[in-house]
């Protein structure tokens, strides 16, 4: 299980299901929604982030951003859900 921090402090974190920066304010909640388990995605070389705190939902692009949802098991959901690591942009 991770955090995903940024270089100004803020992390990656899924509030009412769409993926947000947000600075840590110190709550259980937070680090709950902050926490993602990365696991191998569909593409080679990609991730597919799980949510800690909603098992079965994973991180997936659709609708001009990042959101929170359970699998419909198809090709295309698995493509949406999977990330490749990029280094920052300096």
């Amino acid at each position: 299980m991770r955090h995903l921090p940024r270089a100004d402090g803020r992390y990656l974190r899924h509030r009412y299901l769409r993926l947000r920066l947000s600075t840590n304010d110190g709550s259980e909640l937070f680090r709950e929604d902050a926490t993602f388990c990365p696991r191998p995605g569909s593409v080679t070389g990609s991730v597919t982030l799980h949510a800690h705190n909603y098992p079965g939902s994973v991180l997936r692009h659709r609708d001009g951003g990042i959101w929170l949802d359970g699998s419909d098991g198809t090709r295309a959901f698995a493509g949406q859900a999977s990330f490749i690591v990029r280094r920052a942009w300096a």
